[in-house]
């Protein structure tokens, strides 16, 4: 009798011990929820920085901000996973103030580089990824992206490479002395093994090849100083950087600088 008196004396406390651990979670499962309920706890200020073309409203509901929430249910990572689902958000920062009951989300916007046209029309972001299809409302102000193929609204690697090209090509023309002549790039050609072509605003095209681009577009910036009237075309194209052909399109002349 008193072994066994002795075992359970012995016993008891590991088995107080046992309980107490699997009711803890429970207890703490029980207080989460009350306070996480109780509105002391909801998120009193929430703030948004770094969107132009971003609605706040859309990355709050996003983020689910745009309701009562309590600052104990709050994530930052799992915030920053879901405002970065938006179409235009290349990335979110999130910080949660959980003394203060404060959020703020810092965005960084895609850029949009140009307008990819194929079977649609498809917004183009400087890191050549496609944002979406174009909307009617949607900015006009850049470059047509041609020759890029689309499958099923997304560009593949070899695709995302080639629309970086014509992004640099765009971006390299117009800050040539032929983008001071002949206005805005309206029109980026991706030709293939051929090269690369750019339309200007008044209706002028280069085409050249991507060897020895900066050259090339040195090329015909000086040769076409001494070309005169308006040729519609010039064609840098060909194996020598620094021959540039000129002309219009019925009356080709070749020109070297």
């Amino acid at each position: 009798m008193n072994d066994r008196s002795a075992w359970v004396r012995e016993l008891a406390p590991r088995i107080v011990t046992v309980l107490v651990a699997l009711m803890l979670p429970v207890v703490a499962w029980i207080v989460v929820g009350d306070a996480g309920r109780s509105r002391i706890f909801l998120v009193d200020d929430v703030t948004v920085e770094g969107t132009q073309t971003v609605d706040p409203a859309e990355l709050l509901a996003l983020a689910g901000l745009d309701r009562p929430t309590s600052v104990l249910s709050l994530s930052a990572s799992r915030l920053a996973e879901r405002i970065e689902r938006h179409n235009w958000v290349a990335r979110a920062d999130v910080h949660v103030d959980f003394r203060a009951r404060a959020v703020r989300i810092e965005v960084t916007e895609r850029a949009l580089a140009g307008i990819a046209v194929d079977d649609g029309a498809w917004l183009i972001d400087t890191d050549g990824k496609v944002i979406r299809a174009r909307l009617p409302e949607d900015p006009t102000n850049v470059p047509f992206f041609i020759g890029l193929h689309l499958e099923a609204g997304h560009l593949d690697a070899d695709g995302a490479a080639r629309a970086r090209r014509l992004i640099d090509l765009a971006h390299d023309v117009a800050e040539s002395g032929l983008g001071l002549d002949h206005g805005d790039v309206v029109e980026a050609h991706d030709r293939g093994a051929s090269g690369v072509a750019a339309v200007f605003a008044d209706g002028f095209e280069i085409r050249v090849r991507v060897d020895e681009l900066e050259r090339r577009l040195d090329s015909a910036t000086r040769a076409a100083a001494v070309v005169a009237g308006r040729p519609s075309y010039a064609l840098a194209d060909g194996p020598d950087p620094d021959r540039v052909t000129f002309g219009y399109h019925t009356t080709p002349a070749t020109v070297l600088p």
